[in-house]
């Protein structure tokens, strides 16, 4: 059961007062500090642009040791050409190469480079739907029964049903989960020597240490909101008892631009109008399986209009490699929730 959050008053919410008003007892605003008895081993999994993004701020702190000492690395995305992912993929290949350099700085003990970071080319990022197929086909329409495909029909739209996912799923979550879940039906069926969600399990065990095993994204937009409780169930199922899942949730923390590239056809559907409803949304549809899934989840945001607004994107570009949202001080500051407990 998930035990606490971390809040600050001044930069994050999780509107417990809202969910105590509907009859739920109000997450923990506890702050805890940086325990170095966190698991030493770590498995961190960046769902989403988001996640990525607090991936990459983990790569950042690394080389002063601010961070534990096996770290094996993997995103989740369907839009694998995403901007913001080229750069955490980019960040990974940097740290590895500087620290195979300086052997001896990175030996266990050193003054710097010591946490060592693994991850697989094929899992930057893992693809729900490898096919980059519209979704209908993606999620098998046409060889549904007739009863199953009506269902479908009535939950969608025609243009939904047609939507190519090869940028992701653009604020869309009830899209994104469908996807999410026949991947984690996938690679519950696959051995754990293939590469998926599973490969680092072996290798994790056999370090004899702690495990932690940590999800993270935004819960305002689209691949985050659909995949962090699936997988944080799927981790739960394959992982021992004894290990600890953590989920670190982004609440909204800056603001898309009202500003689009030519041509752009997804002007009325990604923008931050909606982004603390979703949230909301998200909150009290999966606050049971939350609490049953994590044993501990940080939530960090703000609705302080001066922090939104200052970190507003250039542009708004929704997917692809022009997505690069810029660095944000929220997104290292989540990172820092992998040390903490």
């Amino acid at each position: 059961m998930a035990d606490h959050c971390i809040l600050r008053d001044d930069v994050a919410k999780c509107h417990s007062g809202e969910l105590a008003a509907q009859g739920h007892a109000p997450l923990s605003s506890q702050i805890h500090p940086i325990n170095q008895e966190v698991p030493l081993n770590t498995l961190i999994i960046g769902v989403g642009g988001t996640g990525a993004k607090i991936v990459e701020a983990l790569v950042h702190l690394a080389p002063s040791n601010n961070a534990p000492h096996n770290i094996f690395t993997l995103l989740v995305d369907q839009d694998d050409s995403n901007g913001n992912v080229g750069l955490c993929r980019e960040s990974l290949n940097n740290y590895r190469a500087v620290r195979d350099e300086l052997k001896e700085c990175g030996k266990e003990g050193g003054w710097a480079f010591c946490p060592v970071i693994k991850f697989e080319d094929e899992l930057l990022p893992l693809k729900p739907d490898p096919g980059n197929n519209n979704f209908a086909a993606a999620i098998g329409l046409a060889s549904m029964e007739r009863n199953e495909s009506l269902v479908v029909r009535s939950l969608y739209t025609k243009s939904q049903l047609g939507d190519h996912l090869e940028v992701g799923y653009k604020k869309r979550a009830h899209m994104g989960s469908i996807l999410i879940r026949n991947m984690l039906k996938k690679q519950r069926a696959i051995a754990e020597t293939e590469i998926g969600l599973k490969k680092f399990k072996a290798e994790l065990l056999s370090l004899q240490d702690a495990i932690q095993v940590v999800i993270c994204g935004s819960i305002f937009g689209g691949t985050g909101t659909a995949g962090i409780v699936p997988i944080g169930r799927f981790c739960k199922e394959i992982f021992p008892a004894n290990t600890v899942i953590k989920a670190i949730m982004m609440t909204p923390y800056f603001k898309l631009s009202d500003k689009y590239p030519e041509n752009n056809r997804d002007k009325g559907l990604v923008r931050s109008t909606y982004d603390m409803q979703i949230v909301k949304i998200f909150l009290e549809m999966y606050r049971k399986a939350i609490e049953e899934t994590f044993h501990h989840v940080f939530l960090l945001g703000s609705d302080l209009g001066k922090v939104v607004e200052d970190n507003a994107t250039p542009i708004n570009v929704s997917g692809g490699e022009e997505q690069k949202n810029p660095a944000h001080v929220f997104e290292m500051i989540a990172a820092t929730a992998v040390l903490r407990e």
